[in-house]
């Protein structure tokens, strides 16, 4: 079985149907509200549909001629009746033909590691690792979420390592969650995950020990 895929409205062939055929007339309300209603400037009646069976094979975007109207094969599956193949057809109006958007599930909570091209306020453009090339003009903006909160925080460097964070699988407004540390276990500050130190580039140093707590000047990079 070949299977297609169609980017727009297929334009198939033309047929025609008698009108005393049997069918099952019917009216996709839920379809209609999710492409906009009458806000968008559909009407219901564009969503008006026929189901009928048939032993003729027609193909997703064939223009029926039938009840005196232009339909078109949106929907159709087939099965075995007896020693026969029974086809089952959906017959929608132009405007009715409509699909949802279909969206990746693996997505949702991925995380995808970069470097980090540049820093605007509180916002981040990445070189995402899967592409081979990233223009820092063509860039996007992401904003950045750091896994502390907002309580005690420093933005990226640009040339360190982050992730981004997809929140849905959307993949509307991911979030950059944090930076990526390759050297955790070989700096001899990180390596003990008991002592957390928090600096800046410029040589500022919170140390945050078991047995000290204290602030100063130093360089906390190995």
């Amino acid at each position: 079985m070949n299977n297609t895929l169609y980017f727009g409205t297929n334009s198939g062939n033309n047929h025609e149907l008698q009108d005393d055929i049997s069918y099952r007339a019917c009216k996709d309300l839920k379809t209609f509200y999710k492409a906009g209603g009458y806000d968008l400037g559909f009407h219901d009646t564009d969503y008006f549909y026929y189901e009928i069976k048939s032993r003729e094979r027609y193909s997703i975007g064939d223009n029926i001629y039938f009840k005196q109207k232009d339909v078109y094969v949106s929907d159709y599956e087939a099965y075995k009746y007896q020693d026969e193949i029974i086809y089952k057809y959906k017959l929608r109006r132009k405007n009715g033909v409509w699909q949802t958007k279909i969206y990746n599930s693996l997505l949702c909570g991925e995380s995808l590691e970069g470097k980090v091209l540049a820093v605007e306020g509180e916002e981040v453009k990445l070189h995402l690792n899967i592409d081979e090339k990233q223009d820092e003009g063509q860039g996007s903006l992401f904003k950045y979420a750091p896994p502390t909160g907002n309580t005690m925080y420093s933005m990226l460097v640009v040339g360190t390592s982050a992730r981004l964070y997809f929140l849905d699988e959307s993949g509307n407004e991911p979030l950059v969650s944090g930076c990526v540390r390759s050297n955790g276990s070989s700096c001899a500050k990180t390596s003990d995950t008991t002592k957390r130190y928090f600096g800046t580039e410029h040589g500022s140093e919170l140390e945050m020990t078991p047995s000290n707590k204290r602030k100063y000047a130093t360089n906390m990079h190995s």
